[in-house]
């Protein structure tokens, strides 16, 4: 039964470096991979930014987990299956990973020119009756990963 659907992407940046690849070469397979690269890496020496380096570095585990985004049809939003869904997901990925990044953007606000935006989902997911505020959509959205454990690192999504 189809409740939702979602994205995310497992960087194995540990394997990478030990076999020899380009950190860039593995997030630059994605738009949203190189924004996040380009959030947690120098590209000119590969190495990880001093702000997100204490991070990884407590964990021992370079891998990142990046949630992408988690859409809710509108009949199951309220009553707890994304905190449930969030949980399984860093529970099925914690081992794997040193750091679960996510970009806490408000879906409702993306605008209809996404390319590759599926108009019969967008329909279904039903934004337009959702908060249509920005900044009252963006600390909804904050408040309610806070609750699951996220914490913001930075002044950004």
């Amino acid at each position: 039964y189809l409740i939702g659907r979602g994205e995310v992407s497992l960087f194995l940046v540990g394997l990478a470096q030990n076999e020899g690849f380009s950190i860039y070469q593995l997030f630059d397979s994605s738009q949203n991979g190189l924004d996040l690269g380009n959030l947690i890496f120098d590209w000119d020496t590969e190495e990880i930014k001093e702000k997100f380096e204490d991070l990884i570095l407590e964990t021992g585990n370079s891998n990142i987990l990046y949630i992408d985004r988690i859409e809710l049809l509108p009949q199951f939003r309220g009553v707890g299956f994304g905190k449930k869904i969030i949980k399984d997901i860093i529970f099925r990925f914690d081992n794997s990973c040193g750091l679960i990044i996510l970009k806490a953007f408000p879906l409702q606000l993306e605008g209809s020119n996404v390319i590759g935006r599926d108009e019969k989902w967008t329909k279904r997911m039903q934004y337009k009756h959702l908060v249509q505020d920005e900044e009252i959509a963006r600390s909804q959205l904050y408040k309610f990963y806070k609750t699951v454990g996220f914490k913001q690192h930075l002044k950004s999504e």
